[in-house]
């Protein structure tokens, strides 16, 4: 027949049987079911004492977990505690050895300062007597030259220069 009719036929070799495909299907285990509902039914007396003594064993042995637990947190406790204790005993005795050598280091200071305000003192007065000196020796001759200096490191020149008055 014509393919665009819309009626095929379809040759006896590929034609498929269903009763075959059925027989081929796994059937599901019924009894597996049956007895899985069987065992769902209400528990005995015994089933029920016995669950209940698993329910006590499973409680004591968290309860013992946990006693161990809290005395193992208890041991790390007091090991933090006691090294807490031995840096604060490290600490008090770094702030001591501290304040004793901010002690020092204010005495060497003072006698720093002590120093060298006397130093400062002596070159003040070094620097006083020298502008003295320079205005003395040097004066307003400085653009003569060699001429002036040598007249000026004479003693007749110097004495003249500082005991006349004006």
């Amino acid at each position: 027949m014509n393919p665009d009719s819309g009626n095929f036929i379809i040759p006896n070799n590929l034609q498929i049987d269903n009763t075959k495909k059925l027989k081929q299907i796994p059937q599901c285990d019924i009894t597996f079911i049956e007895t899985d509902y069987e065992n769902r039914g209400i528990m005995s007396l015994e089933d029920n004492a016995m669950l209940m003594k698993l329910k006590k064993t499973l409680y004591e042995e968290i309860d013992i977990m946990l006693k161990r637990r809290k005395e193992t947190f208890e041991g790390m406790l007091n090991r933090l505690n006691e090294a807490k204790k031995v840096l604060e005993i490290k600490n008090q005795a770094i702030l001591e050895k501290d304040k004793e050598l901010e002690v020092e280091d204010d005495k060497k200071v003072e006698e720093g300062n002590e120093v060298s305000i006397k130093k400062l003192k002596k070159i003040i007065i070094d620097e006083e007597n020298m502008k003295k000196d320079r205005f003395i020796l040097e004066g307003n001759c400085r653009s003569t030259g060699r001429a002036c200096q040598i007249l000026m490191k004479s003693k007749s020149f110097f004495n003249n220069r500082i005991f006349t008055k004006r």
